[in-house]
């Protein structure tokens, strides 16, 4: 079973807890513990302080952050879209007669 915390990153959980900006659990943690799985790294004395703690949390961090812009992306457009008053009208499903199809986009007039 693959529990919640391995999914959501840890820089999300710290987010929901103190109800605070995802950029300002960013800053609270950057560079002390991983963003994605919490572990604590270790600093180089040079160089640009590290994020991850290994590159499998780098590339699971960064498909998390990926999918979450994409639905901010959708939910952004969607409201522009319901602003101007833009009808969503869903497909004809595979078992549905064109009768009901057509009472059901009569009820969006």
């Amino acid at each position: 079973m693959v529990s919640l915390f391995s999914v959501t990153p840890y820089v999300w959980h710290i987010k929901l807890k103190y109800n605070i900006s995802l950029e300002r659990a960013i800053e609270l943690i950057n560079g002390k513990r991983c963003l994605m799985c919490g572990n604590e790294i270790t600093q180089a004395s040079r160089g640009r302080p590290k994020k991850y703690c290994c590159s499998r949390c780098r590339s699971r961090y960064k498909a998390f952050e990926r999918t979450r812009r994409e639905i901010m992306a959708i939910k952004a457009e969607s409201e522009s879209a319901q602003e101007f008053g833009t009808i969503f009208i869903r497909p004809k499903l595979h078992y549905e007669n064109w009768t009901s199809y057509h009472e059901y986009l009569q009820t969006l007039l």
